[in-house]
């Protein structure tokens, strides 16, 4: 094969390891000495995309390169040298130049998340047969975003109506897509070409394909992009294919060209240069060292190449973190291995388990250490390597714990104690290891409230709650339990009737409450006045005197959990109302009286009930006055209300007594002659005080001879002895004490006794 031009320089000769045309490419590494039969066989029609049916100025003009469509609705570009060449994001990577072949044309495609992907798609010059194998070759170069690989898939359809397609996702369930191939690419982040090669088998004749990336999700951010050209679709027999025995590193590995055309020579070449002598379709490669192995077959219409890339032999390495039992542990493959490797894993656990996956999470069932060991294996089964690593499992304490004290039962799984009671919390757990405890944290509701092993709390706040106990062993495993305990509280509170004044019955309600529902069985009463103890629910006290009492209430229910609460109840004082007329009693000349309280008190209201007289009924303070019927003796009461600003009323009553003046009237004279008139002798009163009147009677010569101390007594003229006093004069004397001013008068007389 040998290339045809000129320059200063000889014309580059392909297979003879030297730069014959000086420009640095040496062999098939010169585009002078480019292969062009599988172009011209490819089933994908325009497959470098040179042919134009217009430039593109702009980017999604995918579809004026000849026989290519925009696959989907999302905009697929084309590039030309007729038009733009390069993609307008900035950070975007050109590709490199020259393109594949030294051609004018290419396309990019961009994906973003998992809701837009860019397809191009064409129908084929013919149909690709069911149970047929083909391959489709094609450059690929990065451009932007932050994805390192792509999964690339190739879709193909019976029918070429189903070109393009709705949506800006790929044709997975649209139409007859039906996928045929997915293969991972692995880029340089430079913009450098390079060559994939996929092969599939149809399952049913086709004649359209799709190109474009994964369905799946594709990274973050903004998106990638990627270059593609050279998209050859041929059958595999055509293209013709290398066939591999034996393996790189066991060092006994063969390759053998086969193409469907007879009568060619071969030449292979190393990195594009020739291995002089190596003309026959079979090579050993290993002596010649690692490198991609090339076999030209040329025949009078052209030429075809196949090539074996040596296998990268894989630097197995993983990392891992030591776990407690019942926790995953990860395992992540930090294998080095170049982008052409298989990427096939194979790990031994060290408990019989083997997994083929690049990276894992693997749950141990038993607590120990474990010999685990990865092999990293290439394309080449004979080349790979192994890492191994001890990792541990540590063991888990098998946490329990139980509650004791002189109120915790346990009634049907659930744990029930008295708040404000100690509690004890005994730590049951044991470890199936030799390892020591580290910690233990106790928590009521995700609040810890305890780091001792057995601690003895007082929790004062009632209600059904978590308790958990969390242990650390010395080993770094923890483990934790959680059990209900429903702490009991009993809240004593009572009402008692407001406003009460001294004398009124308190009725106290007991209005306690217990968290669990539970039934208050006991009440206990302090009244605070050093009364009787009352043990009654709802007791009615009566308070004899005004003050703040101190009321205390103790409750049990009928699980022994106490409360007691103490709070004051006010009873304020009855009034005092007092009062006095300024004249009582009266003579009935005096009736206009005037009624005056005693220390009366502002805030309080007063009512005057004064029945007989004139008003009847006052509503005064300090004062008033009342008339009462002239020259008509007698009693009248008057009743005087007070009622506080607190409501409590009392009453006082005084009498007004309306009474005669004084009067005395003593006859001087009285008879003793038996005619039935005048016989008896006496003196008259009225206003004076029936307790203290004296009346005496005395003879001329000073002899006492009549006494009394009623003055309705009358004397019958005769001696104290006996007998009939003689007729003459005598002396009578008076003594009393005048009812209404209190005064003592004393009163002389003569009296004449006749016949």
């Amino acid at each position: 094969m040998v290339a045809a031009g000129s320059s200063l320089f000889a014309q580059e000769i392909c297979d003879n390891a030297i730069d014959d045309d000086g420009d640095g490419l040496i062999d098939i590494i010169d585009d002078e000495c480019n292969c062009e039969i599988n172009i011209d066989l490819s089933l994908v029609p325009n497959p470098s995309f040179e042919d134009t049916l217009c430039c593109p100025m702009a980017e999604g003009m995918v579809s004026c390169a000849t026989d290519w469509f925009q696959a989907s609705d999302a905009t697929s570009d084309f590039y030309h040298a007729c038009g733009i060449t390069e993609f307008g994001v900035d950070d975007a990577l050109p590709p490199a130049m020259p393109i594949p072949s030294g051609g004018d044309g290419f396309i990019g495609l961009f994906n973003f998340g998992a809701g837009y992907r860019e397809y191009v798609g064409a129908c084929t010059t013919g149909p690709m047969l069911a149970g047929v194998t083909y391959t489709l070759e094609f450059y690929t170069a990065y451009s932007f975003g932050d994805l390192e690989s792509a999964e690339i898939e190739i879709y193909g359809s019976p029918t070429c109506a189903d070109l393009p397609w709705g949506g800006v996702n790929c044709p997975d369930g649209i139409g007859f897509w039906d996928l045929q191939a997915t293969e991972t690419v692995f880029y340089d982040l430079d913009g450098s070409w390079q060559l994939v090669s996929v092969t599939f088998t149809p399952a049913f004749n086709l004649n359209a394909i799709a190109f474009g990336a994964t369905c799946d999700e594709v990274g973050i951010g903004e998106g990638s992009y990627f270059y593609y050209d050279e998209l050859v679709l041929v059958d595999t027999e055509t293209a013709g294919y290398i066939n591999a025995v034996g393996g790189w590193c066991s060092e006994d590995l063969t390759l053998e060209g086969i193409f469907d055309v007879d009568g060619g020579t071969y030449q292979w070449y190393q990195d594009g240069i020739a291995l002089i002598g190596e003309t026959d379709s079979i090579i050993e490669p290993v002596p010649y060292g690692p490198g991609d192995f090339t076999l030209v077959y040329s025949i009078p219409e052209g030429c075809q190449r196949v090539t074996y890339s040596s296998p990268s032999i894989p630097s197995a390495s993983f990392t891992h973190e030591n776990i407690c039992l019942g926790t995953p542990m990860d395992f992540v493959n930090t294998s080095i291995y170049s982008t052409d490797s298989l990427g096939l894993w194979e790990w031994n656990l060290g408990d019989g388990t083997i997994e083929t996956v690049g990276s894992l999470d693997h749950f141990y069932l038993t607590a120990g250490n474990y010999l685990v060991e990865l092999v990293a294996y290439s394309s080449d089964p004979s080349c790979h390597d192994t890492a191994f690593a001890n990792v541990n499992v540590g063991a888990m304490p098998n946490v329990d714990f139980e509650f004791s004290g002189a109120s915790v039962s346990e009634e049907g799984g659930l744990w029930l104690s008295c708040a404000s009671d100690s509690i004890f919390f005994s730590d049951l757990s044991t470890v199936s290891e030799p390892i020591s405890f580290a910690s233990w944290n106790w928590f009521w509701d995700d609040s810890l409230f305890s780091v001792d092993q057995n601690p003895e709390v007082v929790l004062e706040d009632g209600g059904l709650a978590n308790v958990k106990l969390v242990v650390l062993m010395e080993n770094g495993c923890s483990d934790s339990v959680e059990q209900q305990l429903n702490l009991v509280e009993v809240n004593a509170d009572f009402i008692a009737t407001d406003s009460i004044c001294e004398g009124e019955p308190v009725l106290f309600q007991d209005v306690s409450n217990t968290t669990d529902g539970s039934v208050i069985s006991f009440w206990r009463w302090d009244m605070d006045n050093e009364s009787d103890t009352v043990y009654d629910q709802n007791p009615v006290h009566v308070y004899d005197a005004g003050a703040v009492y101190q009321v205390e209430l103790y409750i049990e229910n009928d699980r022994g959990c106490k409360d007691s609460i103490r709070k004051p109840v006010i009873v304020f004082p009855k009034p005092e109302p007092n009062f006095y007329a300024a004249q009582n009693p009266t003579d009935f000349f005096h009736t206009d009286l005037k009624l005056i309280m005693i220390y009366p008190d502002d805030e309080s209201s007063y009512e005057w009930f004064m029945p007989g007289g004139f008003p009847d009924y006052s509503m005064s303070y300090g004062s008033t006055n009342v008339k009462y019927p002239e020259f008509i003796t007698g009693e009248y009461e008057v009743t005087l209300v007070e009622e506080t600003v607190h409501g409590c009323v009392d009453s006082i009553k005084h009498t007004i007594r309306v009474m005669e003046d004084e009067i005395l009237y003593a006859p001087n004279a009285f008879s003793l002659n038996g005619d039935g008139i005048n016989e008896t002798w006496g003196v008259y009163t009225e206003g004076y005080r029936l307790d203290e009147y004296r009346l005496q009677l005395y003879n001329r010569w000073g002899e006492l001879i009549w006494e009394s101390r009623d003055p309705t007594d009358r004397w019958d003229g005769s001696y104290p002895g006996g007998g009939t006093v003689s007729v003459g004069s005598y002396v009578w004397y008076v003594k009393a004490r005048d009812q209404i001013n209190d005064e003592v008068f004393e009163y002389y007389g003569h009296l004449t006794v006749i016949k």
